[in-house]
């Protein structure tokens, strides 16, 4: 095959692939298509709230790294190049990528856009911190409302169990969706507590006076109050769930 062919054939890979992805449903329509029951409107923003609140700044510099890797290797890969070649290529694409490293990446990022001001680096990323919270703070928001909701069902289900309207089998597959919602909660929990871990990290690595941190020990004290509220929600979710699953 003429490397012309070869180079036409990998478009289209490439292309179908991307359609692929853009065409699997989200989970809970996976689900629903599975015969769990449909999510309410309510769990529904509570899902693209997460969603939205889990594409964290820092999650897109790693990713940003991870593809630049990939493409320069694939082009290099289509250019003809050696294993030498690909292997440079995979990391010039990290490094345009914008995260070759991490958080030093990132800190590196900072540091650029800023000219090598230090307080003027630590000032952007605490504005990525503030993007964080905000997104967190709608997404506790609405997992909240989606929780209360769940909630209340619960309570008229282990009723329901208790007085033998509903057998303990019939529960469990009632509860399906609860798991699932707590599964989803607490990955998104260990997701911000990492990003906020990083961004503790990334601040206290930049020299600055103690008038430059404050801003960004109280940005970063109104994430991790974020974090905590939803932490509180998935507990008392927890609890009620707990509570079906023990009647």
């Amino acid at each position: 095959m003429s490397r012309r062919r070869r180079h036409r054939l990998s478009q289209h890979l490439v292309a179908l692939s991307i359609a692929t992805a853009l065409c699997v449903p989200p989970a809970w329509a996976r689900d629903n298509q599975a015969g769990m029951p449909e999510p309410t409107p309510a769990e529904k923003a509570m899902q693209q709230d997460l969603d939205r609140a889990n594409k964290t700044v820092l999650g897109g510099v790693v990713v940003g790294a991870a593809v630049g890797a990939v493409a320069g290797a694939f082009l290099a890969k289509l250019a003809g190049g050696n294993a030498k070649d690909t292997r440079n290529a995979a990391l010039a694409g990290a490094v345009a990528g914008g995260a070759l490293g991490g958080l030093d990446g990132y800190r590196t990022a900072k540091l650029e856009k800023a000219g090598n001001d230090q307080v003027r680096a630590l000032q952007l990323q605490t504005a990525d911190v503030d993007t964080e919270t905000l997104r967190l703070r709608q997404a506790v928001a609405s997992t909240e409302r989606a929780l209360a909701e769940r909630e209340v069902a619960l309570t008229a289900l282990r009723d329901d169990v208790a007085s033998g309207r509903v057998t303990a089998d019939q529960a469990r597959e009632q509860v399906k969706r609860d798991e699932q919602n707590l599964a989803k909660l607490n990955k998104t929990l260990e997701t911000q507590k990492k990003t906020y871990d990083d961004h503790v990290k990334v601040a206290n690595s930049f020299k600055v006076d103690d008038g430059a941190k404050r801003d960004s020990e109280a940005k970063l004290a109104q994430y991790r109050a974020e974090i905590d509220n939803l932490n509180r929600a998935i507990s008392s979710y927890s609890g009620a769930v707990l509570a079906v699953s023990r009647v």
